[in-house]
C-alpha cells in the first residue's frame, strides 16, 4: 500500500498527506535535543530511510550499561521509537486507523566517511531505484 505518497516515472517521491506527516515529523526529531543531528533521509510509499547521530558525551561504566531490553532516556531506540508514535498518531486522527510501522527497525553503525557516502547514496536514489526495479 502507498501510505505516504507515490513515485513518479522520474523517480520523484510524490508525497500525500501522510507523506508530509512523515516529514514534518522527521524535522522534528532535533528540536531540543542537542546531541542528535539529522541527516540524509528519503520517505518512500510505505517505509523510510533516515540517518540520524546520536552523540553521548558520557562514558558509561560497565555497571552503568544499559540491561538488556531496557533503552536509555534520548538513545537511537527511544527517538525512532517517539518518532513513529508521532507519526501514528496523526495519521490515525486523519481517520486511518489501520496504520502501523513494522514492530522493529533497522539500523546500521555508520563507521567512517565512505561508509556514510555510500548510504547516502542511496537514500538519494533509492526512489529512482525504485522505478527501475519495478518498471523495467
Amino acid at each position: 500500500m502507498s501510505w505516504f505518497g507515490n513515485i513518479d516515472e522520474k523517480g520523484n517521491m510524490r508525497l500525500n498527506d501522510f507523506g508530509k506527516i512523515i516529514k514534518e515529523e522527521w524535522r522534528k526529531i532535533a528540536e531540543g535535543r542537542s546531541n542528535v543531528e539529522l541527516d540524509e533521509y528519503s520517505i518512500m510509499q510505505d517505509h523510510f530511510h533516515g540517518i540520524i547521530a546520536v552523540y553521548n558525551d558520557e562514558a558509561l561504566e560497565p555497571d552503568d550499561l544499559p540491561k538488556k531490553d531496557h533503552w536509555q532516556k534520548g538513545c537511537l531506540g527511544v527517538i525512532i521509537n517517539q518518532f513513529k508514535g508521532a507519526c501514528t498518531r496523526r495519521i490515525r486522527d486523519e481517520g486511518h486507523h489501520s496504520f502501523s510501522w513494522q514492530r522493529n527497525f533497522n539500523d546500521h553503525i555508520i563507521r567512517n566517511e565512505k561508509d556514510l557516502e555510500r548510504i547516502r547514496k542511496y537514500i538519494r536514489e533509492n526512489p529512482e531505484a525504485w522505478v527501475y526495479r519495478n518498471h523495467s
